[in-house]
């Protein structure tokens, strides 16, 4: 059995919607993470299940007048409910809740259990029932027992719960073990171990001579404990009235099996064990009782932060073993962990967001098998911080992650106030990380996606530049049911809208998009006369138009929202606006750095650029160069290698910050105005 479903109605932050429940979260039967910001509702689910089902530590609860949700400007209400539904039951499990079991759907075996607690004056009354509402009844103690949790805390003090004491945890977990399920205490052997132990401790204080024995001899030693006990004995003679005869003996534990399991302790055997090592310990203890096969009830462990303590390396160990443990059990954890949310399968993950729940299994997103598989690949620790944010910006290069930032503080929207995280994906596999924002179903995710990505289509002089000055090929709308005449084998919309500059790199495209790999029979011979286009401003600007509309068609929906670069590239759009001397300023600090390494953070070098700038400025003018033509002169050194795109970015950020930019050259400039867009967008400006 397993928790299949918690429903909240009117329960701290979740009120109820139409009557209702404000909250439903389903679990899957295995690992469950629970990931947000904090505030987001983490600890509210957990609770929420302790509240119901109670703790295998006995931990003290009380629903409180806090627990009742109350409107912002509204008063608290004075009711609220709690329901759990398990399903999954074994014959044997099953046998023991019978009595309250309905069917689902599905005709299979199915608990429901509600508390419901109402606020009156200043009493608080619970009722915790089981079966069909309207038809339920109370559970017995039995079955509340069986229905108990293994609950960790966020704030763990492994150290005291390991050690000997009134309340040890340590005790606790081996009572409830099946080993130490005996009807008679004498017949375990811990037991009689401590019995043994007694009888020896006690002829220490009352024998003048006692015999200690080992693997190989008896030895027998004067004691001088014994003295101990006369001198006790004496005293009490004297403190007790005549007749009344009164003996102290020494002992380590009553020999009852609690009394003695409250006095064992677990350490790891180095002796160095630090808090990260014990919370191991402790972790791997209150999993016992998972292991226990001989247990026939609820095997549902609650882990509130299970990253406390313990270093990322410690951090992949622990998930992996939890998400790969072969006995059967159930974990519901949280954390703030990005460590485990990159490591953790992303089916079991679920996002805590503006009072709802976001599971990331396939029946909830539009993710594709192939989706999950990819992510799992390639969602590291850097990316994983896209779940606890409030939004998020998916870029493609390290200029824009470098770069954005800095553009935001400027525009007075500092990313980093407004809970915002950049996700480097390093390709432009956007829609894949943008589906896990995508639903299925009708909840939709508050939180807006802003994709930032380059046109990438190329100015007329770069051909000019290339010398190619003859015809160019390329499929585009006016063309494309041509192509498909000559063969219906080919996925021709793959290629749709690329220039190619030879006819070597065409007919290499058009193989890749065959399904038998090949060109066609004859077809070499047929596509020229339609494939071939002059090149020219027109048609450049005929292949922007088709690209944007492209690139902002295919991956906009619902929260997630594409800003698409004017032109070719982050750089070269730079190079066409205002700004085109810091960024000239910034490849030229870059091109330095890779040429003489060293760090350009001088006035020498400085001056050097300047007058660089200078020069090539007055050459421009005196030929009589379009902003166009400049532009792509600028974003040149970029594209021959010469400077790198990341350091170029580095540079430039530093000499916005420096020059004091105004920001509305940011904000107006059309070549550029989609970066400032973007940010306010996942901002929740307009």
């Amino acid at each position: 059995m397993y928790l299949s479903e918690l429903r909240l109605w009117n329960f701290r932050k979740y009120g109820s919607i139409n009557d209702g429940p404000g909250l439903i979260v389903p679990f899957n039967n295995g690992l469950n993470l629970l990931v947000g910001e904090n505030d987001s509702g983490k600890s509210a689910i957990i609770d929420a299940i302790k509240y119901i089902l109670g703790t295998q530590s006995n931990d003290f609860q009380r629903i409180s007048e806090k627990d009742f949700y109350k409107p912002v400007g509204g008063k608290r209400t004075t009711e609220l409910k709690i329901e759990c539904i398990f399903k999954d039951f074994s014959p044997m499990e099953a046998g023991n809740f019978i009595e309250w079991l309905n069917f689902d759907e599905e005709d299979k075996y199915e608990l429901q259990i509600r508390l419901k607690a109402k606020f009156v004056g200043n009493r608080i009354t619970v009722d915790i029932r089981a079966g069909i509402e309207g038809a339920d009844i109370q559970l017995d103690g039995a079955a509340r027992e069986l229905l108990r949790t293994t609950y960790l805390k966020p704030l763990r003090d492994a150290e005291h719960e390991l050690t000997p004491g009134y309340r040890s945890r340590l005790a606790q977990i081996l009572k409830s073990h099946d080993l130490f399920q005996v009807k008679e205490d004498d017949n375990h052997p811990l037991v009689y171990f401590f019995k043994k132990a007694n009888e020896q401790i006690n002829d220490y204080f009352s024998k003048d001579k006692i015999i200690i024995e080992d693997s190989n001899e008896q030895q027998v030693i004067t004691s001088t404990g014994s003295k101990i006990s006369v001198t006790l004995n004496q005293f009490l003679k004297e403190f007790f009235p005549e007749g009344e005869q009164s003996k102290a003996v020494f002992s380590i534990s009553d020999v009852e099996l609690t009394d003695v399991l409250k006095k064992l302790s677990l350490i790891i055997d180095d002796n160095t064990s630090g808090l990260g090592s014990l919370n191991l310990l402790f972790i791997a203890t209150e999993l016992l009782l998972l292991q226990d096969n001989s247990m026939n009830g609820l095997k549902l462990a609650l882990i509130e932060e299970i990253e406390a303590h313990l270093h990322p390396q410690a951090q992949l160990r622990l998930i992996d073993f939890l998400q790969n443990i072969k006995t059967k059990g159930q974990f519901i954890l949280t954390t703030h962990s990005t460590t485990l949310a990159s490591s953790i399968n992303l089916k079991n993950l679920i996002i805590c967001r503006d009072n709802q729940v976001y599971p990331m299994g396939p029946e909830y997103t539009q993710l594709a098998e192939d989706d999950y598989s990819f992510l799992e690949r390639f969602l590291d620790a850097t990316k994983s911080n896209l779940f606890f944010a409030r939004g998020v910006m998916l870029v493609e290069g390290d200029a824009e992650n470098l770069l954005l930032p800095t553009i935001a503080k400027i525009i007075e929207k500092p990313l980093h106030k407004y809970g915002i995280s950049i996700v480097n994906v390093g390709s432009t596999a956007f829609l894949r990380y943008a589906k896990i924002f995508m639903r299925k179903d009708e909840k939709k995710m508050n939180i807006p996606v802003a994709i930032i990505t380059d046109l990438d289509v190329r100015p007329i002089e770069y051909y000019n530049d290339k010398e190619l000055t003859t015809d160019i090929f390329c499929i585009t709308d006016s063309n494309i049911d041509q192509f498909k005449e000559l063969s219906q084998d080919i996925e021709f919309h793959k290629i749709k809208n690329v220039v190619f500059e030879s006819k070597t790199s065409f007919e290499e495209a058009i193989r890749s998009v065959n399904k038998k790999g090949r060109l066609p029979n004859g077809f070499k011979d047929q596509y020229e006369k339609f494939s071939k286009f002059k090149l020219g401003p027109d048609f450049i600007e005929m292949l922007k138009t088709k690209k944007y509309k492209k690139k902002e068609g295919s991956l906009s929906e619902d929260n997630v929202k594409v800003f698409v670069s004017s032109n070719w590239t982050l750089e070269y759009d730079f190079a066409l606006s205002e700004l085109k001397d810091y960024i000239l300023g910034s490849i030229l600090s870059a091109k330095i750095e890779a040429n003489k390494g060293v760090v350009v953070n001088d006035d020498i070098f400085d001056d050097l650029i300047e007058d660089e700038i200078k020069n090539l400025k007055t050459y421009w003018s005196q030929q009589r160069y379009s902003d166009e033509k400049v532009a792509y002169e600028i974003y040149k050194y970029l594209l021959n290698g010469q400077a790198s795109k990341a350091i170029t970015a580095q540079y430039f950020a530093q000499k916005l910050v420096k020059e004091k930019v105004d920001k509305s050259k940011l904000i107006s400039d059309p070549n550029i105005k989609y970066l400032a867009q973007a940010i306010e967008y996942v901002t929740k400006g307009e």
